[in-house]
C-alpha cells in the first residue's frame, strides 16, 4: 500500500448498533484506547529526537515516564478483558506468551508499577526525599530555560530525582553511572511497549474482521 494513502475501517450503522453491547467489541474498544494513549506518549517522547533544548529534554524524559505508565495500565486492562478475547488466534499467539512471561510479570509488578504509582499518576511525597545521585560537578542545577518562554522552562532536578528513585543510586555514584544502570530498564520498557502495541493491533484486526468491519481506501 502507498504509505501516503489514507484508508479507514468502517461498518454500517446497523452493524455498529448490533455490536454496542457485545462484550468482545467493548474489549476491543478498551484495547484500542490503550494503544492510542501509548502512541500519544511515544510521539511526545520521540518528537524532539536529539534537539538540545530544555523542552526537548522534558519531552524525552516525561514521554518515557508517561508511556511506561500507560503500558502498565494497558497490561492491567488486558488482564481484565482477556476473557472476552482469549479465543482469538492472535491473542493466543501474542498476548498469552506476553502475559505468561515471568520476566514481564516481574517487570510489571516492580519497575512499571512503581513508576506509575509514585512518579506519574500520583506525585508521591516520598519521591523528593528518596535516593538522590551525585554529580561530578560542584553545582546542582534546578532548572534550564531559553529566554522567558514558559514552554522552554524545564525543572531538571525534579525529573532527575524521580529517575534516581527508580534506580536507587549508590553513595558517590555519578550521574553517568546512574544513567547506565537505568538504561537496561528503559530499553526493556521500550521493547515491551513495542510488543504490546503489535499484539494489540493483531487482536484488534482479527476481531474487527470477524465482526464484519471492512477496510477501504479513501477516495
Amino acid at each position: 500500500m502507498d504509505q501516503n494513502q489514507r484508508w479507514e475501517i468502517t461498518c454500517s450503522q446497523k452493524k455498529y448498533l448490533s455490536l454496542k453491547s457485545d462484550d468482545r467489541f467493548l474489549a476491543i474498544l478498551t484495547l484500542s484506547r490503550a494503544v492510542n494513549a501509548l502512541r500519544f506518549c511515544q510521539v511526545a517522547m520521540l518528537g524532539p529526537k536529539e534537539a538540545d533544548t530544555p523542552s526537548a529534554s522534558r519531552q524525552r524524559i516525561n514521554g518515557f515516564l508517561f508511556s511506561s505508565s500507560v503500558l502498565y495500565e494497558g497490561l492491567l486492562a488486558v488482564d481484565q478483558i482477556r476473557k472476552h478475547l482469549r479465543n482469538y488466534t492472535s491473542f493466543k499467539s501474542s498476548f498469552q506468551p506476553l502475559l505468561g512471561s515471568e520476566q514481564v510479570r516481574s517487570f510489571r509488578t516492580g519497575y512499571l508499577k512503581t513508576l506509575r504509582n509514585k512518579l506519574v499518576f500520583h506525585f508521591d511525597k516520598e519521591v523528593p526525599n528518596g535516593p538522590q545521585g551525585t554529580d561530578d560537578s560542584t553545582v546542582v542545577k534546578f532548572a534550564t530555560a531559553i529566554g522567558d518562554t514558559a514552554g522552554e522552562l524545564y525543572f531538571d532536578l525534579a525529573d532527575r530525582i524521580a529517575l534516581d528513585y527508580l534506580v536507587e543510586p549508590e553513595e558517590g555514584e555519578s550521574g553517568t553511572d546512574i544513567f547506565e544502570r537505568h538504561k537496561p530498564r528503559m530499553l526493556e520498557s521500550r521493547d515491551l511497549m513495542i510488543q504490546f502495541a503489535d499484539a494489540a493491533q493483531k487482536v484488534i484486526a482479527e476481531a474487527l474482521l470477524e465482526m464484519g468491519w471492512e477496510g477501504k481506501v479513501c477516495e
